[in-house]
C-alpha cells in the first residue's frame, strides 16, 4: 500500500499489490486518525461523519489470561 497524500482530514493511499484481484491499483480515502496502528484502524469517507470524532476511540479488548 503506498500513501499517496496525508491532509488535516484525509489519508490518501492506493494498493499496489492485494490478495483479492479486484482490490489491486485500488484507491482508498480514509479519514486521518493519528491514533490508527494498522490500515483496518483507518476509516473510509464513505462513513461520515468520522466514528472517532463522533464516538472517541474505543480502547480494544485483549483476549487472554485475566
Amino acid at each position: 500500500v503506498e500513501v499517496l497524500a496525508v491532509t488535516d482530514e484525509h489519508i490518501y493511499l492506493r494498493y499496489h499489490r492485494a490478495k483479492s484481484a479486484e482490490d489491486e491499483e485500488r484507491f482508498l480515502v480514509c479519514h486521518r486518525d493519528d491514533e490508527a496502528y494498522w490500515l483496518d484502524d483507518l476509516v473510509p469517507v464513505d462513513r461520515i461523519p468520522h466514528p472517532v470524532r463522533e464516538y472517541g476511540h474505543q480502547t480494544p479488548q485483549v483476549l487472554g489470561p485475566e
